[in-house]
């Protein structure tokens, strides 16, 4: 399906083959037994579905946050380096124990998180900047970039294990 899509040039049939066999075993197995590769493409398009279907807080809750940590180094990886540095700003929030954790509870830090630093803090005074970025003329970069790093690395993904 993958060599298919990149063939019939639909990188994002592409990317969502990968994503289907990355997930399958980030269910299966946990997020460590994903294949760099395969892992990378995965934490960005997660991070992007989530972020933009309901923001940091969805993505941070919704049942990928074992990936957050790693997402951010994968955002700088494809050449997202604002997204990566707004996601990495968030996780200094919370404690190291949650980001350490292969199964992270974040959500039950967001509630102290807008004690001490009121309410909407993630929202108005860090994700705003990422929000600005995406409306601003970026809304297809996350994907383009996610596209070229596929499109570079075909034979890294055509011959995982």
């Amino acid at each position: 399906m993958f060599t298919a899509s990149l063939e019939a040039g639909d990188k994002e049939l592409a990317c969502h083959s990968i994503c289907d066999v990355a997930e399958d075993i980030f269910y299966a197995k946990g997020a460590d037994a994903i294949p760099a590769p395969l892992k990378t493409v995965f934490a960005v398009e997660t991070f992007h579905g989530q972020e933009t279907n309901g923001g940091l807080e969805q993505y941070l809750t919704n049942g990928h946050e074992s990936l957050a940590v790693y997402a951010a180094s994968a955002l700088e990886r494809v050449g997202l380096d604002l997204p990566s540095k707004i996601l990495r700003s968030v996780l200094e929030l919370f404690p190291e124990e949650i980001k350490e954790s292969k199964e992270p509870n974040y959500l039950d830090y967001f509630d102290e998180i807008e004690d001490q630093k009121g309410s909407e803090y993630i929202g108005n005074n860090i994700e705003q900047e990422l929000w600005d970025w995406y409306h601003g003329g970026n809304k297809e970069t996350i994907q383009d970039k996610l596209h070229d790093c596929i499109v570079s690395n075909e034979e890294r993904f055509i011959n995982q294990p």
